[in-house]
């Protein structure tokens, strides 16, 4: 982790700042290597090569999704195209990665998938990322998750809003972790309308 810190100090005319402004900077060459090996993959450079074939190289840069890109290739033996990298990573960012979590709130997998998909069709078409979790937490930012999932109550909704599709916005609310993925879900969503 320390590896893949990157220090940047913004500097201004003004008063230096006594705030240390910090990223995370993309994996790169001698980090991807080493996560790989981490990670058990064992033909490194086969799997760097299906990567550039596959024009993933974007889903290198971040930790969870390289990690995603080599559960594929190592359940698969090979690199998938766009479509079926996305299918693979929306099914697994909707599962509890927690037997015990997953077995208090049990929600089946395609009831959250068509929750996430009427999620994602409301912050597209509303040009809206944010999405306003059930905490009680009084917020005018964002889509309100009760508006689109009406149906659902406050504990379904946070066991949505809880999933590793989603990520931690501010103030009270999440936003999916790419807009790819949002897009995606969309455009299932939309597809799901005409052929039904």
């Amino acid at each position: 982790q320390d590896a893949l810190d990157h220090t940047i100090v913004r500097k201004t005319n003004q008063v230096p700042s006594k705030y240390l402004i910090v990223s995370l900077d993309d994996i790169q060459n001698e980090q991807m290597e080493a996560f790989l090996g981490g990670k058990g993959v064992e033909d490194i450079r086969a799997f760097r090569a299906a990567v550039e074939r596959a024009d993933a190289g974007n889903l290198t840069t971040r930790p969870q999704d390289l990690t995603e890109l080599i559960e594929y290739w190592q359940a698969h033996s090979k690199m998938g195209s766009r479509l079926e990298l996305m299918k693979a990573s929306v099914a697994r960012r909707l599962l509890e990665g927690n037997p015990d979590q997953s077995a208090l709130k049990p929600i089946a997998l395609d009831t959250l998938r068509k929750g996430a998909q009427l999620v994602a069709a409301a912050c597209t078409l509303g040009h809206e990322s944010s999405i306003r979790v059930p905490d009680g937490v009084e917020n005018r930012k964002g889509i309100s998750i009760r508006d689109v999932l009406p149906s659902w109550d406050d504990a379904a909704c946070e066991v949505l809003l809880g999933r590793p599709i989603f990520e931690q916005g501010i103030y009270g609310t999440v936003r999916f972790h790419h807009r790819s993925v949002r897009e995606y879900l969309t455009a299932e969503w939309l597809h799901g309308l005409i052929v039904s």
